[in-house]
């Protein structure tokens, strides 16, 4: 059972208590492109792109997007950081962020 909220179901055209079928495909050709920039800076230290790879596909693909959603050059170049930091540290996406609060 998959509750929908009401937009959803409202754009599905279905009411509350509607039954619907829902194919899941595994996606076998997920592929992540590194930034060149996070690659480098990776590098430079084996351990460090050796630990960014051995996380979960999911796992870096949080990092990457969040490092792609940077506005300004600052901003990325802070989250470049962020993210060596974190690989040095091995933690995962929500370590980095909960430790790069205060």
């Amino acid at each position: 059972m998959l509750p929908l909220n009401k937009p959803l179901r409202k754009a599905l055209r279905k009411e509350e208590g509607a039954i619907i079928t829902l194919n899941l495909e595994f996606d076998v050709d997920f592929k992540i492109e590194m930034p060149d920039d996070l690659e480098i800076c990776l590098a430079d230290e084996e351990s460090l792109l050796e630990q960014f790879l051995s996380m979960p596909k999911s796992h870096q693909n949080y990092f990457i997007n969040w490092l792609n959603t940077a506005k300004t050059e600052p901003t990325r170049t802070k989250r470049l950081v962020m993210i060596v930091n974190a690989m040095y540290h091995k933690q995962d996406f929500g370590a980095m962020i909960r430790t790069n609060k205060s």
